[in-house]
């Protein structure tokens, strides 16, 4: 099972299925979690704060990189998953209109903005940063993963 854990502040957004993404860098072991994987997601790991928000299902994967002077880049492995993530950005525009690209990915994983996304990127990993967003399906949407 994959485990995710969230700055305090994603909290309250992951438990109520305002933010059902995260990006993360790619692992040292090159593990990638895929569509249909089980997921728990925490807040505050390892502390006497520890959360658990709840249990949830991986949806979507997609490769994205982070530069110093651009907005997101995704990279593809196929004409079908380039499908996929122009189908899953157009849901999530209905969410978010009216902003532009880069807005509507940054505001679905809990920040104002693209350039805030990005800075929080920058400061918690590094520019250039590598890895995959995670998408799952809204915890309160799920029923039962049993």
């Amino acid at each position: 099972m994959m485990v995710l854990n969230f700055k305090k502040r994603f909290g309250p957004d992951v438990k109520a299925g305002l933010k059902n993404n995260s990006f993360r860098v790619d692992r040292k072991d090159g593990k990638v979690w895929e569509p249909g994987d089980k997921v728990r997601l925490f807040t505050g790991m390892r502390t006497k704060q520890c959360e658990k928000l709840g249990d949830s299902i991986i949806t979507h994967r997609f490769r994205l990189g982070f530069r110093e002077c651009l907005g997101p880049q995704f990279t593809f492995m196929s004409a079908d998953q380039f499908e996929e993530c122009q189908n899953y950005h157009a849901s999530l525009r209905k969410r978010y209109l009216p902003a532009w690209s880069g807005d509507v990915w940054a505001k679905s994983d809990g920040f104002e903005s693209f350039a805030e996304w990005r800075e929080f990127v920058k400061e918690t990993h590094g520019l250039p940063a590598d890895g995959w967003l995670y998408c799952w399906q809204p915890l309160n949407e799920v029923i039962d993963h049993e």
